[in-house]
């Protein structure tokens, strides 16, 4: 098992993640950072905010970077 390390950044606030999590595979920790991304998009559209980029960054032990996903979305809400 390898160690994968999940920093995301939302609007230019990097939240990094320092403890990392043991995964059996590249794909698991792929298909993780995808669910963990349209997690916090939909909780941030919940709280209905304007237009947004979030990212994730994945990285192995070494600080490698194996893949990064970015998302710009926006709620629009009519009154």
């Amino acid at each position: 098992m390898s160690r994968y390390f999940f920093s995301v950044r939302v609007d230019g606030t990097l939240i990094p993640d320092e403890d990392g999590l043991e995964l059996a595979s590249l794909d698991e920790a792929r298909a993780l950072a995808l669910r963990n991304l349209a997690e916090t998009a939909s909780d941030t559209l919940a709280e209905g905010v304007g237009p947004c980029l979030m990212e994730i960054r994945v990285t192995d032990a070494d600080d490698g970077q194996l893949f990064q996903f970015r998302l710009t979305f926006e709620a629009v809400h009519d009154t």
